[in-house]
């Protein structure tokens, strides 16, 4: 209800979703340019989402587990599919951590109907991946460029993105010695307060201050255009240098490991849907840093999980091993 109050009170956070089978152009609007009001309608609208989810899938679950009948299963179905395919944000990885975190969900409870899902969550991210691909295919960083040397700039972008983002890692230690002078406590608040929304209010500032990964796009455009992201390594390297650059992956690998004992801990599909969401994101922990973390630790996990606490959980049975999910055979 408090999802649905949200949307009604903020056309920002109506704007953030979007259901990519529907007529429109792109992703949601940008998280950055709402007020402080949209922003806490949004992190609402989106924890509602992550619970609206869950509070059907265990309904589905619990009506199958007491009956019998496979129309609950298939319910189950629809709403992991119309989970993964409602979308929100501007972060294309995000949308399809959401769908396989759906997934994951479903299976823990539904592990003996995994084939009714097959079919509907093929089709479902088929539409999601074409939706993106195409909302991705917009804007052309490379369009001042032409024929061979076009091709040549976006196989390097390409190669760059798939042997994990070696050319950023190089930019960000060129961007440590020009800009190394501003890696101060200033900076590191502006990097861990500024995502999250609502508290970024404490760090609005006068405008000149930037954040480590601002930083990293001046180095990398020599421009005040900002689309790359500064890596984890090359964000350590930037603070404390580069013989403790690795200080700040490996403290992100222990968030990971905190949250995976965690999750195998309570044997909970919230827990197991939530974790999921923060773990896939440091999978990607060439392509993230603290800051980007910052801001899918508050949306995507810490509101959700305290709303999931107040609102009281359902525990998944879990097999002798601890692991999540229910036990099979």
């Amino acid at each position: 209800m408090l999802g649905l109050a949200a949307l009604a009170v903020s056309g920002a956070a109506r704007a953030y979703f979007t259901v990519p089978v529907l007529p429109g152009g792109s992703f949601g609007v940008d998280l950055k340019a709402t007020s402080a009001l949209d922003e806490a309608a949004i992190m609402v609208a989106v924890t509602g989402k992550h619970l609206a989810f869950l509070a059907a899938l265990i309904w589905a679950w619990r009506r199958f587990e007491a009956s019998g009948a496979r129309r609950y299963v298939w319910a189950a179905v629809a709403a992991t599919v119309a989970n993964g395919v409602l979308l929100y944000g501007t972060n294309r990885l995000a949308a399809l951590f959401v769908a396989a975190s759906s997934i994951l969900a479903y299976l823990a409870l539904f592990p003996r109907h995994r084939a009714r899902l097959t079919a509907p969550a093929v089709a479902g991210l088929v539409v999601v991946y074409a939706f993106m691909t195409r909302a991705r295919n917009y804007w052309d960083p490379y369009a001042a460029y032409s024929g061979p040397e076009h091709a040549l700039r976006n196989a390097e972008s390409l190669i760059n993105h798939y042997l994990g983002g070696i050319h950023n890692v190089a930019i960000s230690v060129r961007m440590a010695e020009t800009y190394g002078a501003h890696a101060g406590l200033t900076t590191l608040l502006y990097d861990l307060v500024r995502p999250v929304p609502v508290l970024n209010l404490l760090a609005r500032g006068d405008g000149a201050a930037r954040t480590s990964n601002q930083y990293f796009n001046l180095e990398f455009y020599q421009s005040t255009k900002m689309d790359v992201i500064l890596p984890a390594v090359g964000q350590g390297g930037f603070y404390v240098g580069p013989w403790l650059a690795w200080t700040v992956p490996v403290a992100l690998l222990l968030v990971g490991v905190a949250v995976e004992r965690w999750m195998l801990a309570t044997r909970r599909v919230e827990h197991l849907y939530l974790g999921s969401l923060v773990l896939m994101r440091l999978g990607t922990l060439m392509g993230s840093n603290a800051t980007i973390q910052a801001n899918e630790m508050a949306i995507q996990f810490l509101l959700p999980i305290a709303m999931v606490w107040l609102l009281g959980e359902v525990r998944v049975r879990g097999d002798p091993s601890g692991s999540a999910g229910p036990k099979r055979g």
